[in-house]
């Protein structure tokens, strides 16, 4: 039996290359960079997402986003998204310190994607599980509400 054809995308042929990050060239670092951010950062760039960080010495140690609903309806959730600190600053209270500030911000109910097993520390801001975990990135999740 015949192997089978290398798969081509477009009308090029595919190369798959293996590289350990400190043997990537500039261009190609900036090339899957580029490609990581258009594909999982996406709603970043929209006008009405704000995006929420802190700082610590001058260095970013936790970050969140919150996104308004599309339309834009009173009953519509806002979205908070990505939230993420730091190893070293964990259970130092930064994640706890992004959620109130972007809490303040939010008039109305919000929703979010919590890892599964964060569910109840997203419980002590009032979210609420609302729906069947699911996986994302190969990790548990659930989505989760809270009402104004």
């Amino acid at each position: 039996m015949p192997e089978p054809a290398e798969p081509r995308y477009g009308r090029r042929p595919v190369t798959i290359h293996d590289a350990a990050f400190a043997d990537l060239r500039p261009k190609t670092s900036y090339e899957l960079l580029r490609l990581r951010v258009d594909v999982f950062v996406g709603r970043d760039r929209e006008p009405t997402c704000r995006h929420l960080w802190i700082e610590e010495g001058g260095n970013v140690v936790g970050y969140l986003r919150i996104l308004p609903p599309p339309d834009g309806g009173p009953e519509d959730p806002t979205e908070i998204g990505r939230v993420v600190t730091r190893p070293v600053v964990r259970s130092a209270g930064v994640g706890a310190r992004l959620m109130r500030e972007a809490l303040a911000r939010i008039d109305g109910p919000s929703v979010l994607k919590a890892q599964a097993r964060l569910a109840d520390w997203y419980g002590h801001f009032g979210f609420v599980v609302d729906g069947d975990e699911f996986l994302e990135d190969d990790i548990p999740h659930v989505p989760m509400r809270r009402q104004a």
